[in-house]
């Protein structure tokens, strides 16, 4: 049984290449000819070696030169590391039968100058042998590709198929079991072997790929065709057994989705012959880049894919680079109908805008919490990507659809669930949101798909909320003590808030600093902010915090900016947002900047101008309610 753990290796399922050259994996059910080298075809072709052929042996020359060879790596390297040469050339010619006589001791004997210990065909060597006839265990080794490092021996990798037999065998015999017995109990070592079951196949099937990368050759689509076919048989072997719950085979069906969803992504790349050799090879490139071990995150990267089409737009990066960025993507386990049903359960908007999340679903809310400040970084810039990676044209397909929105809803989530000291940079935030493509896309899909579109608009926008509030927090805090003031437009520094900052500070002290600045920066505190040149003696001005001020207010502008493009208000209400103890909440106003209690809120004097002549806005450097009379004004 524990044949089922692997796809049958045969031609019919190989991986295929160019007519000119002949698949890597064509051969693969005689598998053992990986393990034969140039002594065996020498010692082959010369019609034997054995110690009674009346005939000159024809590799006693081959032998002499691999005796020369490791008498050069003894030197060079050890007596550990000639052994270990001298037993793989033992072994080289006893797994091909041949028996040493006394011509293989004298050269032997000659060569060295050490007397002979005695070669043969050991019983270590033939139980080796023996065990690579076995279809697991050639399997195992071609799984070893996927699984160890890439840099691994051949001795290493034969180990860990041997070794990985004996695995294979316990797993299958806990299914059997699991499958056989009535109230069975599941448990720990139950599921274990289910997910050696699925990740044997999938170690498999990656580690022809990257043997077949290695060697130049190409994955034609009736390949993955046939591996598909081997999987569909795969999922009757490893099928949930009776008397199993939900949430016990919860993770288990979560394993042979992924599955299932790589082979659908290659499916709908298959239509172009140049995109699917391109992904198949970048998801091979990806395996050999991050190391043994890393099919899941290959597994994770075609899940997120819905639209392998899109691919064919990528500019400026490499698809490899491309799939190991979205393997990290947070996968939500949620579809569009489910995410606009819980959206229908939040309450209403009371402005006329979008519909703001104030409780996730609850399987959104599992697979966002107690994510590290990594995850929440890679996840969200694995999204970003994957959405930008459209335009209005891909979203005419419904798999493009499903990528932006399910992307799209997966950012304002991790947004919705980020730590209160974590802050996304402006230029971060530029690009996950706040480009024309994105709004463009938005935009295009509400034509499109409009529940998909408002399930868009209402993740992003709380997402945005939250992260405009945590900015706000963090931007007040660092202000305290900056030692400059915003203007509305930029940090300004004078002699007050230089001497508010440190009240030991003398008039002649601030004016000294000033000058400073005016001299090195031209009184450009954006610059000054870069830190390029020392501060003077004793002066605890600090360039760090009025950088990362500058950034805050960046971001909060690309966030209102997008906000606004997201969330337009064609009533006459507009909700303000604020925070109340760490909540964002809402309240409906009147027309906006119809009443001073409605007044805009602006930040540059370009923002002035764009107002209606007759409105009222807050002056930003004093907090004054100002009607705008004028274009100046």
């Amino acid at each position: 049984m524990a044949d089922l753990f692997a796809p049958k290796l045969q031609s019919e399922v190989a991986f295929e290449r160019p007519v000119e050259a002949p698949s890597a994996l064509g051969a693969l059910a005689n598998l053992g000819s990986f393990f034969v080298d140039q002594y065996s075809r020498e010692q082959r072709a010369g019609g034997g070696g054995s110690a009674g052929s009346t005939k000159a042996d024809p590799n006693l020359a081959v032998f002499a030169q691999g005796l020369e060879r490791v008498e050069a790596i003894r030197d060079q390297k050890g007596e550990s590391a000639g052994q270990m040469a001298e037993r793989q050339l033992a072994k080289n010619f006893a797994d091909v039968g041949v028996e040493f006589g006394s011509d293989y001791e004298d050269v032997y004997t000659t060569t060295t100058g050490r007397q002979w210990a005695g070669y043969g065909r050991n019983v270590e060597s033939m139980m080796i042998q023996e065990a690579l006839k076995d279809s697991d265990v050639q399997a195992s080794y071609i799984a070893s590709f996927s699984v160890l490092p890439q840099d691994s021996s051949e001795e290493q990798r034969v180990d860990y198929a041997i070794g990985q037999k004996a695995t294979i065998t316990a797993a299958a015999n806990v299914i059997a079991k699991s499958k056989a017995e009535a109230g069975y109990t599941w448990t720990v070592q139950t599921e274990a072997a289910y997910a050696e079951g699925i990740d044997s196949f999938v170690n498999v099937g990656m580690g022809a790929l990257i043997q077949n990368t290695q060697s130049g050759g190409r994955v034609g689509p009736q390949a993955i065709a046939n591996m598909q076919a081997q999987w569909a048989q795969q999922k009757v072997a490893i099928s949930r057994p009776s008397n199993i719950t939900d949430d016990q085979w919860k993770s288990t069906q979560a394993k042979i989705t992924s599955v299932d969803n790589m082979f659908e992504m290659l499916d709908k790349a298959a239509g172009s012959d140049v995109l699917f050799e391109e992904i198949t090879t970048a998801l091979s490139n990806a395996l050999l880049t991050e190391g043994g071990g890393s099919t899941a995150s290959i597994l994770a990267a075609a899940t997120a894919i819905k639209d392998p089409a899109s691919l064919s737009s990528i500019s400026g990066v490499s698809a490899t680079t491309f799939i190991m960025d979205v393997s990290k993507s947070i996968n939500l386990d949620i579809t569009q109908p489910e995410l606009f049903s819980s959206l229908l359960e939040q309450p209403d908007a009371v402005d006329g805008g979008v519909t703001t999340i104030t409780n996730l679903p609850a399987a959104i809310q599992e697979m966002t919490a107690n994510l590290s400040p990594q995850q929440h970084f890679d996840g969200l810039n694995a999204s970003g990507k994957l959405t930008n990676l459209l335009d209005p044209n891909s979203l005419q397909r419904p798999e493009g659809q499903a990528q932006f929105v399910l992307n799209a809803a997966s950012m304002g989530a991790v947004m919705m669930s980020m730590e209160n000291d974590q802050f996304l940079s402006a230029d971060f935030l530029k690009m996950l949101v706040g480009n024309p493509n994105f709004t463009r896309n938005v935009n295009a899909l509400d034509g499109i798909n409009p529940e998909g579109a408002a399930v868009v608009r209402s993740y992003v926008v709380s997402g945005l909320n939250t992260e405009l509030a945590r900015q706000q927090r963090n931007v007040a805090s660092i202000e305290e003590g900056l030692g400059a003031v915003w203007d509305g437009s930029k940090y300004i520094i004078t002699r007050e808030s230089i001497m508010a900052k440190d009240p030991k500070m003398s008039v002649q002290q601030a004016d000294g600093f000033l000058a400073w600045v005016a001299q090195n920066y031209g009184g450009n505190t954006q610059s000054l902010a870069d830190g390029m040149v020392p501060l003077p003696e004793g002066m605890g001005f600090n360039p760090q915090g009025l950088s990362a001020a500058y950034d805050r207010r960046n971001a909060m502008k690309i966030i209102k900016s997008s906000l606004n493009e997201l969330n337009p208000i064609t009533t006459d209400e507009l909700a303000e947002v604020g925070i109340v103890e760490g909540e964002i909440t809402s309240r409906p106003l009147g027309k906006q900047g119809s009443t001073p209690d409605t007044a805009f809120v602006v930040n540059t004097v370009e923002e002035v101008n764009a107002l209606p002549i007759g409105s009222f806005f807050i002056n930003p450097s004093n907090g004054a309610i100002i009607r705008k009379t004028g274009a100046g004004n």
